[in-house]
């Protein structure tokens, strides 16, 4: 079977967000979430296209504030990465926030958009209620 990685990313993204109104395992969330920001994101770049964080940077920018891109995308990466790397015992436990699984949530979803150019109905279904419930994570990004 020979598949695209959007839709590759697309299907991670759908679960991930069936997961999240299901209550069910943030982990798996974020992880999800995670891989499918990944490949929109790169598939961003190949097109010379900004990806979510990017575009936070630059409106950050607008409204006089200065973050450094590699920064806060290193911020924004730590708790996929934590999730899914073992290589010393010190990474053998880690403090996790469920709100993280949420926020990568959003990024792979307005990456998904930016790329493709609409949403699924599970999507926007997620952005309704990020608007709803966490109106600040948005901030004119949709």
């Amino acid at each position: 079977m020979r598949v695209s990685k959007v839709q590759i990313a697309k299907s991670q993204i759908e679960t991930a967000i069936q997961l999240f109104f299901g209550k069910m395992d943030p982990f798996s969330v974020l992880t999800l979430a995670g891989a499918g920001e990944e490949i929109l994101g790169n598939l961003l770049s190949r097109q010379q296209k900004k990806n979510f964080l990017a575009v936070m940077s630059e409106t950050a920018a607008q409204h006089g504030l200065n973050l450094d891109s590699r920064a806060v995308a290193s911020v924004a990466n730590a708790a996929r990465n934590a999730l899914k790397h073992a290589k010393n015992d010190s990474e053998d436990d880690l403090q996790f926030d469920p709100e993280g699984a949420t926020i990568m949530l959003m990024r792979a979803t307005i990456n998904y958009q930016l790329l493709v150019g609409e949403l699924t109905d599970g999507m926007e279904e997620f952005l309704a209620w990020l608007r709803a419930e966490r109106p600040q994570y948005l901030g004119g990004a949709t």
